[in-house]
């Protein structure tokens, strides 16, 4: 039971919704606790939730807990979630993205067979090499993660 305590009056409706059973309890304890029938199940009828309190001796306490869980469970049934507001991806969180998943790709690309690697061409954000304008190989590959694809490919 967590947060607030419902009221007697709302507890006392919602009763009035159930169909209540008791039974004897299980597990250690005895006589007293097989023998007697202590433990309460409640069934809400509209909609078809079971709440069960079995852990005290007295009768009236465990209804008391089984009325409070299924109170707790029918408020999280009626709980909807605030709408969620859309949001724009950032580009660099986006080319961040889209820049490991290359690199995931490459790094399983050299467990193949007939591994080969591939040339990537120069990419509007990636620099030139100092010198080598014209020549139409130019790239650059940087690598933060040293695995073999990435040193392959890296410019000397």
């Amino acid at each position: 039971m967590q947060g607030k305590k419902p009221s007697t009056a709302s507890l006392d409706a919602l009763l009035a919704e159930c169909a209540v059973d008791h039974f004897s309890g299980t597990g250690k304890g005895g006589r007293n606790r097989n023998r007697h029938y202590h433990c309460v199940r409640l069934r809400h009828r509209p909609t078809g939730l079971i709440a069960v309190g079995t852990e005290h001796r007295s009768l009236a306490r465990n209804r008391e807990l089984a009325l409070a869980r299924l109170a707790e469970k029918l408020a999280a049934r009626s709980y909807t979630p605030p709408p969620r507001k859309p949001t724009r991806m950032p580009r660099a969180a986006r080319v961040r993205r889209l820049d490991s998943k290359a690199h995931t790709g490459r790094k399983k690309a050299v467990r193949k067979k007939n591994f080969r690697p591939r040339r990537r061409r120069l990419t509007p954000r990636a620099p030139l090499r100092p010198g080598a304008e014209s020549d139409p190989n130019n790239y650059l590959i940087f690598s933060r993660c040293g695995c073999i694809p990435c040193e392959e490919r890296r410019p000397s």
